[in-house]
């Protein structure tokens, strides 16, 4: 049976989402944290929280915006105990 290139595409992704550390949810486990649309936009579905995340804005519009984001998901984090996802010692 011959791979198509679009099956090809799909694995290499997968790879590489591994490689960044992406993690698919586990069946019946996915973990939302209410962020709705935004979510929906990061690999499987899933808002990395362990992760760093950067804005990069080349106008005061685009930081106004950036700096609307960050609030509220930092707004949604900390209803939920603020330290969701994190690794702790």
């Amino acid at each position: 049976m011959q791979t198509s290139k679009t099956d090809i595409i799909d694995k290499l992704r997968q790879d590489i989402l591994g490689w960044e550390g992406y993690k698919a949810p586990t069946s019946g486990q996915r973990s939302l944290l209410g962020l709705c649309p935004l979510e929906g936009a990061f690999p499987n579905g899933v808002f990395p929280t362990s992760s760093v995340h950067e804005m990069v804005c080349a106008s005061s519009e685009q930081a106004a915006a950036s700096g609307g984001l960050i609030t509220a998901v930092l707004s949604v984090l900390m209803k939920q105990g603020g330290d969701r996802g994190l690794d702790r010692p």
